[in-house]
């Protein structure tokens, strides 16, 4: 056994530990392994009689720092004070019991600015591992192991940091009852002796309210009522349904509010917080079934916490008539009870070379296959008991060295092909010190083995060794007779023909000659051989038999060629061609002209492989294959045939075929798509040829036929004075006409007529022709002028190119006219008659004028206008 002491430095050992929280004088540390969600905490190890020290130093604040040290107490669950320092820069306590501790550092100004926890452990037993001699083994290694893990002072689930309340805290009071008559219960909370047993009225006995002890409620029972700081619903027992429940912030008919104030500054965490129930008329019963407290806040340490007491099936008395402190029933809710945490103990079987242990976590003693080199096996402990604590005296782990035995098998060795005539003979091994058995074993020691004694035939001998590792190796002797070798003539081969193992009477023997290509298993290869007549010789294994040897001959190979694959449409053939032999035969028939041909033309009328097989004079035989493929036919299908107006784009298409070719080209836009366009312009037959991949063809035809339509007319006279008759006359073809006379009106002569404009204006006429579906438009415009009406340019442009280059008037139905020209300033520029003259500005400048027009319209109306006329150059 290998002992390995875990005697390490403590410095070493506390560099695991919290960085703010040192233990000078511990003999090791590790980490906690909380069960509640709390965070790990350091554990500082001791060995039997040690009493411990904690050293703590704050990172952070402003000098003049306070520690407040508590420890724990498994009693209540809680921490209780265990002493406090100021004014220094760290704090030591000594002399620690086994125990849970804790700090809480505020700095100069009042920040908190540290808390932290840590463990005083004792080691009552230091662990122990042993690992039993491995004796060597020839095919298998037995581990043993024994542990004992040592036994340390408990670690227990930490209770919540202090909790104290304030205005902010979250309080939660709940009751479950049983009693007749609710309306004389009052219900209480007390806090605990650390801090003053403060009283909260929580809900008075109504009737005490008053004085009047009524009873206002006669039902019955508690369930789950609740008296919250997070609630403002108000509870006033008198009105209220029962059983008593939900969740209250005030009480009585007035809604007074519950006061909590007395409870600020109790430390939630510590223990004896009681519920309180009046029961203020004698003669009811009842008891308290359930309650429970719950406290959520910031702890001192600034993270929120929640502290809960609970309590159930406690049937704690409700005492009649009992009416005040003194007398009321009263519980103590106890605090959550303590929970140790057990050492996560557990073990590891290793190998060094590594190799597989399918059982080193749960099992001490197993066996393994032996590993066949020098193995060391090695069992140490694992998790955070007392083996995390070591410096303590024992060992966490031992190790045994293996040395396997390695089997070594006999190799044998001597004449395995006797004759039965030889005389005895030893059989030879390069182990020694066996023992040898079989037929035929005459001296089991020396190997001596006689053939006569063995007979004809195959015999196994075995030889066999018992030590160091047993081991029987076996060797198959063959006993033969003088006999006559007959070989099985195999017959004529052709050059091409596979490789043929020859056969004879005797096994045993060599093969040799010409294309023999494995002497034992007498393989013959003819294309190696060659053509002609070859001598094979076989030569028995052993003296007792005299060689033999026979002849084979080898014929050329028939070497055929045949014409390749074709594809035919329906209908057509093809020549086939075979080539290389003497004589040929073609199957099947179907489809061919001569069946014994080297030539023959296949018609099939479905796809079909032709088989040809080819003969030469030798006997030799070669097939060959030919495939004519019969492709289809398309199914050439097309659409796009009818009547269409004159001017349609019209979509030919054709499905069926591969590729297509449409003709004549004349208005199509392509010719070589599946899909074509054309403008109807007259009749016309388009011709689409459809081929496929293969190269066969169908035609299929598109037959359009053109319906011309064409709407036209004259308009006379096409401008005058209103009230003014116009003659329409149509020149169309059609047999529906319509017309939109552009006054609201409309016909549907196919004929002239006249129709007469009565107000002035311009108006767009149009005539729609019909046939048979298809339809054209034509129009004109025509202007009917006032009696009495003139047009007046606003802009001449004096260049002499003839184009506007005068001022002149158009007018209708005006007898006389007069037009006065002024420049901006006002200065009388000419003047000229407005029927007849024009005013020419050509030795003027270019820019605005302005005009004064008067005169009489035929009807006798008077003219008086003026404008503005900007002359350009």
């Amino acid at each position: 056994m290998k002992k390995v002491l875990l005697l390490l430095p403590a410095l070493l050992l506390c560099a695991f530990a919290q960085a703010q929280l040192t233990c000078p004088d511990a003999a090791g540390s590790s980490l906690t392994s909380y069960s509640n969600g709390a965070s790990n905490d350091s554990i500082f190890y001791y060995c039997s009689g040690g009493l411990g020290t904690l050293t703590v130093t704050p990172e952070t604040g402003t000098p003049g720092w306070t520690f407040n040290w508590q420890q724990f107490d498994a009693g209540t669950n809680s921490w209780i004070n265990y002493s406090s320092e100021s004014n220094v820069p760290s704090s030591t306590i000594t002399g620690l019991n086994p125990n849970g501790y804790r700090v809480t550092i505020v700095d100069g100004v009042g920040a908190l600015v540290g808390c932290y926890r840590a463990w005083i452990v004792q080691v009552l037993s230091p662990p122990s591992v042993d690992v039993a001699p491995i004796p060597p083994s020839c095919s298998s290694v037995a581990l043993h192991g024994t542990i004992d893990y040592g036994t340390r002072t408990p670690i227990y689930n930490p209770p919540p940091d202090p909790l104290i309340i304030d205005a902010s805290t979250e309080i939660t009071v709940c009751f479950t009852a049983n009693h007749t008559f609710v309306s004389d219960l009052g219900f209480y909370l007390i806090g605990p002796p650390a801090c003053g047993s403060p009283v909260i009225p929580l809900s008075p006995n109504p009737g005490s309210l008053n004085s009047s002890n009524n009873v206002c409620n006669s039902g019955n029972n508690v369930s789950n009522l609740c008296f919250s700081t997070a609630s403002s619903t108000n509870l006033n027992v008198c009105t209220a349904s029962t059983p008593l429940t939900g969740t209250y912030g005030s009480y009585g008919a007035g809604a007074t509010p519950i006061n909590w104030s007395p409870l600020y500054g109790c430390d939630a965490t510590q223990p004896g917080w009681r519920v309180q129930i009046y029961d203020c008329i004698s003669l009811d019963v009842g008891s308290l079934q359930a309650t429970s407290i719950t406290f959520t806040g910031t702890s001192t340490c600034g993270t929120p916490t929640t502290v809960t007491y609970t309590a159930s099936n406690i049937n704690s008395a409700i005492n009649d008539n009992s009416c005040s402190a003194a007398t009321a029933s009263i519980y103590t809710v106890p605090p959550t009870p303590t929970t140790a945490m057990p050492d996560s103990n557990g073990y590891l079987w290793t190998a060094n070379p590594y190799m597989v242990i399918p059982d080193s976590t749960t099992s001490l003693d197993f066996t393994l296959p032996s590993p066949g080199v020098p193995t060391v096996f090695t069992l140490q402990l694992t998790g955070n008991g007392p083996v995390n604590g070591a410096g303590c005296g024992g060992n966490t782990q031992d190790s045994e060295l293996f040395n396997p035995l390695v089997p070594v098998t006999p190799v044998l060795s001597g004449n395995q092909n006797p004759c039965s005539s030889d005389a005895p003979y030893n059989l030879n091994s390069d182990v020694p010190g066996g023992t040898w058995s079989g037929p035929g074993i005459t001296d089991p020691v020396n190997g001596t083995f006689d053939p006569s004694l063995a007979g004809m035939g195959t015999h196994t001998i075995s030889y066999t060794i018992t030590s160091p590792c047993p081991a029987t190796s076996t060797i198959d002797i063959t006993v033969t007779d003088q006999q006559t070798i007959v070989i099985t003539d195999p017959g004529t081969f052709c050059s091409d023909a596979g490789d043929v193992n020859l056969q004879a009477n005797y096994s045993g023997g060599t093969w040799s000659g010409p294309g023999i290509t494995d002497p034992v298993a007498g393989t013959f290869n003819p294309a190696l051989a060659g053509v002609g007549v070859h001598t094979i010789t076989y030569t028995p294994g052993n003296s007792c038999s005299q060689a033999q040897s026979i002849s084979i001959t080898v014929n050329q190979a028939v070497q055929l060629n045949v014409s390749p694959d074709v594809t035919i449409c329906v209908g057509e053939s093809a020549a086939l061609q075979a080539s290389g032999a003497d004589s040929y035969n073609w199957t099947p028939a179907t489809g061919l002209n001569n069946t014994g041909s080297a030539n023959p033309t296949a018609s099939p009328l479905v796809t079909t492989t032709y088989t040809v097989t080819g003969t030469n004079t030798g006997g030799c035989t070669q097939s060959a294959t030919v495939t004519v493929t019969v492709a289809p036919t398309p199914n050439l299908t097309v659409n796009g045939s009818g009547s269409y107006c004159v001017g349609d784009t019209v979509q030919l298409s054709a499905f069926g075929a591969d590729t297509y070719n449409w003709s004549p080209a004349t208005g199509l836009n392509v010719t070589n798509q599946a899909s074509v366009w054309t403008v109807v312009s007259t009749d016309h037959t388009y011709t689409v040829i459809g081929t496929s991949t293969s190269g066969c063809t169908d035609t299929a035809t598109v037959t359009i036929d053109a319906i011309p339509v064409n709407a036209y007319f004259t308009i006379n006279p096409n401008t005058g004075i209103t009230p003014l008759p116009v003659m329409l006359t149509p020149v169309s073809n059609g047999s529906a006409y319509s017309w939109d006379l552009g006054d609201g009106t409309g016909s549907t002569s196919s004929t002239a007529f006249t129709h007469t404009y009565t107000d002035p204006g311009s108006y767009i006429i149009e005539l729609t022709v019909e046939e048979q579906g298809c339809s054209d438009s034509y129009s004109l415009e025509l202007i009917v002028l006032d009696v009495c009406n003139l047009a007046v340019p606003n802009v001449v442009t004096v260049n002499n190119d003839g184009v506007n280059d005068l001022f002149f008037i158009t007018s209708e139905g005006v007898s006389e006219l007069k037009v006065d020209v002024f420049n901006r300033w006002g200065n009388f520029m000419g003047s000229f008659d407005g029927l007849t003259q024009s005013w020419d500005a050509k030795d003027l400048d270019a820019g605005t004028y302005f005009y004064k027009m008067s005169g009489t319209c035929k009807n006798g109306d008077d003219i008086d206008k003026e404008g503005f006329i900007t002359v350009l150059k």
